[in-house]
């Protein structure tokens, strides 16, 4: 907007628009249709080699008389009329089969047979990472507390002594260490961290 908000018209160059506005919808992960991706790359092609051959080129001026013959076209009112009676068409066969449908509807929700039924991809999967992640959470808490009650108890000097440090707190150390490494290899296997 800030690129082409104050510029006349005349002076804006289309390829160069359409471009970035490709460049953000692509940022924004937006798509476009296929065919109007082709027609974007279309017209940036044709402005870039008509602009080659003719530097002051106004695209807009060139295309607003085929533009206002479309838009004629288009709004002609024998088009519009047909379109008129198309809608009123497609309402008036509808209107029809509104009544039967709502008491179909009807008639399930007496009979308790109508229930919502949703699907969903990947719950599986999210239900998996997060009691993956509990797990984890949960055993460097363990962890973390070994190796906390460990110290209180090495600190304590309380027999029985393994290697001249309290057994007690030997073990915790040894089992925390384990326990450590193994929470350490399995998210390195994971490759999510």
């Amino acid at each position: 907007m800030n690129t082409y908000f104050a510029v006349p018209i005349r002076d804006v160059n289309i390829g160069q628009l359409l471009m970035a506005i490709v460049t953000l919808l692509r940022n924004y992960h937006l798509h476009l249709p296929p065919d109007l991706v082709i027609m974007v790359k279309a017209l940036v092609t044709a402005e870039g080699t008509a602009r080659l051959v003719y530097p002051e080129l106004d695209v807009v001026s060139e295309a607003k008389n085929y533009v206002s013959r479309l838009a004629e076209q288009r709004f002609k009112p024998e088009n519009l009329w047909r379109s008129f009676q198309t809608s009123v068409s497609s309402i008036w066969t509808s209107q029809r089969d509104i009544p039967r449908q709502l008491l179909h509807i009807l008639s399930k929700l007496e009979s308790g047979e109508l229930g919502l039924h949703f699907h969903l991809d990947k719950l599986s999967q999210l239900v998996n990472t997060l009691d993956n992640s509990s797990n984890r959470l949960t055993t460097g808490i363990i962890v973390a507390a070994l190796i906390v009650g460990s110290s209180m108890i090495i600190t304590t000097g309380v027999g029985p002594f393994i290697f001249g440090f309290p057994a007690l707190g030997v073990i915790g150390y040894s089992i925390s260490t384990v326990l450590g490494l193994w929470l350490v290899i399995t998210i390195l296997r994971a490759k999510k961290y």
